[in-house]
């Protein structure tokens, strides 16, 4: 089992239709991985996964 399939499968968001599931599953990853951040560290997690998707390797 994935780490979103953990959450997608959370109770609170199981009634919900897929895509929102899906949507819930994601924020609820984010904010867990987030949680014990400084709001520095958090902005620097931001812009390097935001440059990786503007500017993507070849």
């Amino acid at each position: 089992m994935s780490e979103l399939e953990k959450y997608m499968n959370d109770p609170y968001v199981a009634d919900e239709p897929m895509p929102m599931r899906m949507v819930h599953a994601i924020r609820f990853m984010l904010m867990d991985e987030m949680k014990d951040m400084t709001p520095e560290a958090r902005v620097e997690l931001i812009n390097k996964r935001t440059e990786a998707l503007v500017r993507p390797t070849p």
